[in-house]
């Protein structure tokens, strides 16, 4: 019996496609510009540069940021469009005029777009700016070799709770109580609701809780955006939470303040790390390395502690920090990373005297 002719060209495209994307993802590494593809499937038309693949998924970086995960057995057509490049900012503002309707207010600079309330974006962005010229600065200083931005990264605000929630939800993002924002690698967008329309409060233009929460999710968005973190696959989480701990502090993020260590110190997650220390267990950073459980166990104490180990690392260790940080950005992101590959990666990069350097850890952090 002869095989379904649909069937038949189905099999076929599946077995190319992967092909196709291995000759681009070949000549990207070669040194040529991205091409912008598409892929269609029954239900659905992604177009993208390819930024990884597997045999069996195709990872796309649409025009506008986003990340697309496509299962090649579904592809049923492939083409090559053009040389790819990113949206500009008159394209991305007009996506976000389309997505969100013309009643919001887009305000924008080289490095951020804003997309929130009447009377409102004008001062999410300036924190932002803050928040951008002082990243730079800060690790420009410490050597670290840092990407610039492709495009604006988008914020987008909300004026109440309610919106937020329903917004978050279309993310298959679980809104807690306590939630006032996020940054999603997928989509590379800041979302947020906007406290003073409720509460009346303000500070420099914005609620304090949600200043804070901007700057904390800015931090993740640039980090992910200038090779510090990979979008594209697995991070430990002790290393995305600590760099956005760090930047908590206010002294970090002013140029004069930063100069001094006392002021570069997050207070906050110091109290919390010296009251944690007594029920901490012992030579704990190998566990804590290798491990997101305290996470999901202990959120604050999690938090204190990769506070503590990132502030460390950046004050006595920049250097091998650094080369770190890129060793893990640049793996595969289709390979699982093991708890044993990241304890070997961190022994690689810090040593493997574990007493010494929890000795000297803790040594550090007594002396704050």
């Amino acid at each position: 019996m002869f095989p379904n002719f649909v069937n038949t060209r189905s099999v076929i495209v599946w077995f190319l496609v992967p092909i196709a994307l291995l000759c681009l993802a070949c000549s990207v590494r070669a040194g040529t510009k991205p091409a912008l593809i598409e892929l269609n499937t029954k239900s659905a038309t992604y177009q993208g540069r390819l930024v990884g693949k597997d045999s069996r998924t195709a990872l796309l970086m649409n025009r506008a940021g986003q990340l697309d995960y496509v299962d090649l057995r579904r592809v049923t057509s492939f083409r090559q469009l053009a040389p790819f490049r990113p949206y500009s900012s008159v394209e991305l503002r007009d996506q976000l005029q389309r997505e969100f309707g013309k009643d919001v207010e887009i305000s924008s600079e080289r490095s951020f777009m804003v997309c929130g309330p009447e009377g409102r974006t004008k001062a999410y962005l300036k924190v932002l700016k803050e928040v951008h010229s002082n990243f730079r600065r800060f690790f420009h200083t410490r050597g670290f070799d840092i990407d610039d931005l492709e495009t604006p990264l988008v914020v987008v605000v909300f004026p109440n709770r309610s919106e937020f929630v329903k917004y978050g939800a279309t993310d298959d993002v679980r809104v807690s109580n306590s939630l006032i924002g996020y940054y999603l690698p997928k989509t590379n967008r800041i979302a947020l609701y906007d406290e003073e329309s409720s509460s009346g409060t303000r500070v420099s233009g914005t609620g304090m809780d949600t200043r804070d929460t901007l700057i904390h999710e800015a931090t993740h968005q640039l980090a992910f955006n200038m090779g510090l973190h990979t979008r594209y696959g697995e991070n430990p989480q002790w290393i995305v939470e600590g760099l956005a701990t760090v930047f908590e502090a206010p002294g970090i993020r002013s140029s004069a303040g930063g100069r001094d260590i006392e002021n570069r110190i997050n207070a906050d997650r110091l109290r919390w790390f010296q009251d944690y220390l007594r029920r901490r267990p012992k030579d704990f950073v190998e566990k804590f390395v290798s491990s997101d459980q305290l996470f999901k166990t202990s959120a604050l104490d999690a938090y204190a502690e990769a506070w503590a180990l990132s502030f460390y690392l950046l004050e006595t260790r920049p250097v091998a920090y650094a080369r770190y940080l890129k060793q893990i950005a640049d793996r595969d992101p289709f390979t699982r990373y093991s708890s044993e590959e990241r304890l070997e990666d961190f022994r690689a990069a810090f040593g493997k005297n574990a007493t010494m350097f929890e000795a000297d850890y803790l040594r550090f952090l007594q002396k704050l």
